[in-house]
């Protein structure tokens, strides 16, 4: 049995490629979803062709994004549920997430922020990133999400037009 592994910097996938001598697992392989058969013995450009389509099913796969991030607070690491995040907003080398009901400020810079969150946050401002998932209303400068006001700068403004279209 040959593993078809492809691993980059956000994740991983293990896939099956079957290989045997015996052309009887052949289906049996493919009812355990195996990406592919190769029947002993097999040349090079047949186990290539294997590891292609391997490789072309790896890529087509959706990237895992993470749910959550834990920010290091005065009162130890403090879990930040990305679903429940509104926006961040940058206070020198402090940043502050916004929840619904509480805020959190944790020494990092907005840059190191945005590295760590998913591609739903988009910049709306030098000092701003807010979660699309939460956006209620759109005005010309600025955003509302669940009752808070985030500006949108007009650097900024045509990126949140396009994004918001999309």
């Amino acid at each position: 049995m040959i593993r078809a592994i492809a691993i980059d910097d956000e994740s991983f996938a293990l896939e099956v490629i079957k290989s045997t001598a015996y052309s009887d697992y052949a289906v049996k392989g493919f009812e355990l979803d195996a990406l592919d058969y190769l029947l002993k013995p097999f040349n090079l450009s047949r186990f290539l062709k294997a590891c292609q389509k391997a490789q072309e099913w790896i890529d087509l796969r959706p990237k895992n994004e993470p749910l959550f991030l834990f920010v290091k607070t005065s009162e130890g690491q403090i879990r930040v549920d990305f679903s429940d995040l509104l926006y961040c907003e940058a206070q020198g080398n402090y940043v502050t997430f916004q929840l619904e009901k509480e805020k959190i400020i944790s020494r990092m810079t907005l840059a190191e922020t945005e590295k760590q969150l998913p591609s739903y946050f988009i910049r709306t401002h030098r000092s701003f990133l807010a979660n699309r998932n939460h956006i209620s209303r759109v005005e010309r400068h600025q955003l509302w999400l669940k009752g808070f006001q985030v500006p949108i700068s007009s650097s900024y403004s045509d990126q949140v037009r396009d994004y918001l279209q999309a």
